[in-house]
């Protein structure tokens, strides 16, 4: 991955409110961009450029790929201790 960003025309967060993915939810949480994020015809890139910006130290918040940062951290433990 780079810092490309040009999948982000094809992404469907980027067609609606974007503080579903960056505002601290309330209530139903990231319910409704989860739903979202699970139809995203370039989910897996969303994925890939969120790693990329964690790897170079570049922390970001709210969702990126249907997943909080805390979900993301998480998963690469699980990945570090397998």
């Amino acid at each position: 991955m780079s810092a490309d960003r040009s999948w982000l025309d094809e992404a469907l967060c980027a067609q609606t409110d974007p503080h579903l993915w960056t505002d601290v939810p309330t209530g139903g949480g990231y319910t409704k961009a989860r739903r979202i994020c699970q139809r995203c015809p370039v989910l897996a890139a969303c994925e890939a450029h969120a790693d990329w910006l964690e790897e170079r130290g570049l922390g970001i918040d709210g969702m990126w790929a249907g997943k909080t940062r805390r979900e993301r951290r998480h998963e690469q433990q699980l990945e570090e201790a397998a």
